[in-house]
C-alpha cells in the first residue's frame, strides 16, 4: 500500500534538498516542477495539496477562507444553516425628471448588500454602479442618459455567495396598458360599418388613449372590433411619436388567434415593464355555453369561455415571461370565483364587477400621472374610484381581487362541497335548509329580471347565512375560513355604488343555481362542470346532488 503522507514527505524533503527554498503559490506547477500527486488537487504554499472545490481553508482560491459555519461547494464558500439568497424580486423603473428610479422587493432577511451594474447599449460589459445597504429596495441613478440606454444588472449578496441576477432595460416604458374593445354585439348598429368604424375609433381612440396620451412611462395600445363587419384596428399611442393606426380586416373576438396575434404585435413593436388589459364588451358570467367574454355576432354570437380567456392571458404571460398585472373587465357579471380561479396562473389582480356592468371608472384615470404606483395600489385605487357613484343610481359592485389566494380558496370550497353533500343527504329536511338559504342569498344580478344571472350568488352572504341557518360545526368551520379569506385578502376592497340593492354583496360571487323566482328553475348546465374550478373541486357534485 502506498504511503501518500510518507511518499509527499520524501518528495518535498528531496526537492528542498535540490533547490534550498521554494517560494509558495498555488497551481498544480510551480517554476521548480513540483506537481501535487492527485490531477483533482491544487498546490498551496510549498507543501500543502487541496482540492479547491471542496476546502473550506482554501475555496476556489488558495487564499479563500470560508466562514466557521460555510462549506466549501464548487469552489464557492456557502453557509448550510442560512437560506439560500433569492433574487430580487418586481425589479423595475421609471423616470423620475431627467433620473432613473430602480425599484425592487427585498425577499431575503440576511443578505450583506446588493450589488447593482450598469452597461450601455454600446457597451458589452456591466460595470459597478452602487453596493447598496442591505434592505434596500431602491436607487436613483442621477447620473442616467437617455440615449444611452442603458441595462441594469442586480442581485443580493452574502459573503462570496450571490443569488441569480435580475435584469432591466431601460428603454422599456413601465407600463404597457392594452385597451381591447369589443362592439361586435354590444353597443352601435343605428350607422353604416364605416361609421361605426369611426365611432369606435373617436370613442377609444381620439377621446380614449390620445386625451390621456402617453409618456416616457407609459405606451397605451388599442384592439378595437367595431360593429357589424365594418372592419378592426391595431393603434397605439407612445411617447416622442405619431399615433400609430392599423386597420385590419373584420377580427372574430371569440377566437383565440385573434388575441395572440394582436400581443404578438405588442410585444414585438410596444413591450413594457408591466401589462395591464382593460377590457370593454358584454360578459354573461360562468354558466353559459356560449362564453363569458368575446362575443361576436359576425361570428355566430359565440365568445370566450373563462378557460379560453386563460388561454389568451396565458399565451401574453409567455411572450413577456411574467403574469398579466392587472386584468380590468368592463363587463357584466364576471366578477366570480370560478374567473379568479381559472385565471390564477396567468393575471395578478383582476377588478371585475360581481353584478351588471357600469364602467364609470377604468385603470387609465387612475395611472395617468401616477405610473410609480403599485399594481395593487392600481387595482385598490380603481375600485375605490367607483366610490364617487355611490347613491347616485349606478348600482354596480366592483371589487380588486388578488388571484394568489385562489387556490387557497379552492380547496376550502372543496371543503365546503364536501360537507354540504353530506348533510343534504341527511334527509329532506336539511337539503329544503340548504335550498332556502340559496333562494335568500344575496343575488348578483338584476333583481328586476329572472334569468340566468340569479345563479350568481354572493359567496361571502351564501356562507355567512349557511352559519346561522345549519346544524353542522364542519360547516360552520369552513364556512369562517371561507369569510376570513374573502375579507381583505381574496377580495383586496369592494365598492357597493348602490348599497340599497346590493346590501349583502362582499365582492365576489360563485354559481349556485337557486329557486328566488319562479320563471327560473334551478339546475345546472353541463357545460359548468368543464371549469377547472368543477374539474379540481367537489362544488359541482355538491350543486347535482342539492339539485338532482
Amino acid at each position: 500500500m502506498i504511503n501518500y503522507r510518507t511518499n509527499l514527505a520524501v518528495a518535498i524533503a528531496v526537492a528542498l534538498s535540490v533547490v534550498g527554498v521554494i517560494s509558495s503559490g498555488c497551481g498544480d506547477d510551480d517554476d521548480h516542477g513540483q506537481t501535487c500527486p492527485n490531477p483533482s488537487q491544487t498546490l498551496c504554499g510549498i507543501d500543502e495539496c487541496v482540492d479547491l472545490q471542496t476546502d473550506p481553508e482554501h475555496c476556489g482560491d488558495c487564499e479563500r477562507v470560508c466562514d466557521p459555519d460555510q462549506t466549501c461547494v464548487g469552489g464557492q464558500c456557502f453557509s448550510p444553516s442560512l437560506p439560500p439568497l433569492l433574487p430580487p424580486k418586481e425589479l423595475h423603473g421609471l423616470h423620475v425628471g431627467g433620473d432613473y428610479q430602480l425599484r425592487w422587493e427585498d425577499p431575503n432577511d440576511d443578505e450583506s448588500h446588493y450589488l447593482l451594474e450598469r452597461r450601455a447599449d454600446t457597451e458589452n460589459d456591466y460595470t459597478t454602479l452602487a453596493e447598496l445597504d442591505p434592505d434596500t429596495t431602491e436607487y436613483l441613478d442621477q447620473a442616467f442618459s437617455p440615449g444611452a440606454g442603458y441595462h441594469y444588472r442586480l442581485r443580493a449578496t452574502r459573503g462570496t455567495d450571490q443569488s441569480a441576477p435580475v435584469t432591466l432595460d431601460s428603454a422599456l416604458p413601465l407600463w404597457t396598458y392594452i385597451r381591447i374593445v369589443d362592439y361586435d354585439g354590444v353597443w352601435g348598429g343605428e350607422g353604416s360599418p364605416a361609421d361605426e368604424l369611426t365611432k369606435l375609433i373617436d370613442s377609444h381612440l381620439t377621446w380614449g388613449l390620445e386625451l390621456y396620451g402617453a409618456d416616457e412611462n407609459m405606451t397605451l395600445v388599442l384592439l378595437g372590433d367595431a360593429y357589424g363587419d365594418g372592419g378592426s384596428i391595431y393603434a397605439a399611442v407612445e411617447s416622442g411619436a405619431d399615433t400609430t393606426l392599423i386597420h385590419q380586416p373584420e377580427l372574430q373576438m371569440d377566437v383565440i388567434s385573434t388575441y395572440e396575434d394582436f400581443f404578438d404585435w405588442v410585444v414585438l413593436n410596444h413591450p413594457g415593464q408591466r401589462y395591464v388589459i382593460d377590457y370593454w364588451g358584454h360578459g354573461g358570467g360562468v354558466s353559459l355555453p356560449e362564453g363569458t367574454l368575446g362575443y361576436d355576432d359576425t361570428s355566430g354570437g359565440d365568445g370566450l369561455t373563462p378557460a379560453d380567456v386563460a388561454t389568451v392571458l396565458g399565451y401574453l404571460t409567455n411572450l413577456t415571461g411574467r403574469q398579466v398585472d392587472l386584468f380590468y373587465l368592463c363587463t357584466c357579471l364576471n366578477g366570480m370565483f370560478e374567473n379568479a380561479y381559472e385565471w390564477r396562473h396567468v393575471i395578478r389582480w383582476f377588478v371585475a364587477g360581481e353584478t351588471t356592468v357600469g364602467c364609470a371608472v377604468n385603470p387609465l384615470q387612475v395611472l395617468k400621472g401616477h405610473e410609480d404606483m403599485t399594481t395593487q395600489d392600481l387595482a385598490q385605487a380603481t375600485v375605490d374610484g367607483f366610490e364617487e357613484w355611490a347613491n347616485q343610481g349606478f348600482n354596480v359592485v366592483y371589487s380588486a381581487v388578488n388571484t394568489r389566494h385562489a387556490t387557497a380558496m379552492g380547496d376550502l370550497l372543496d371543503q365546503l362541497g364536501q360537507a354540504l353533500i353530506t348533510y343534504t343527504e341527511l334527509g329532506n329536511t336539511e337539503r329544503d335548509i340548504v335550498i332556502n338559504v340559496a333562494a335568500n342569498t344575496q343575488s348578483a344580478g338584476d333583481p328586476l329580471y329572472a334569468s340566468y344571472d340569479l345563479a350568481y350568488l354572493d359567496l361571502y352572504d351564501f356562507c355567512d347565512d349557511l352559519t346561522g341557518a345549519v346544524d353542522a360545526p364542519d360547516i360552520d368551520a369552513v364556512c369562517a375560513d371561507i369569510m376570513t379569506l374573502l375579507d381583505g385578502q381574496l377580495v383586496l376592497s369592494f365598492v357597493r355604488t348602490d348599497p340599497g340593492d346590493f346590501d349583502e354583496a362582499y365582492g365576489l360571487s360563485i354559481y349556485h343555481p337557486n329557486t328566488r323566482f319562479h320563471q327560473t328553475w334551478p339546475g345546472m348546465p353541463a357545460y359548468y362542470q368543464s371549469h377547472a374550478l368543477s374539474q379540481d373541486t367537489h362544488w359541482d357534485d355538491y350543486l347535482l346532488t342539492l339539485y338532482p
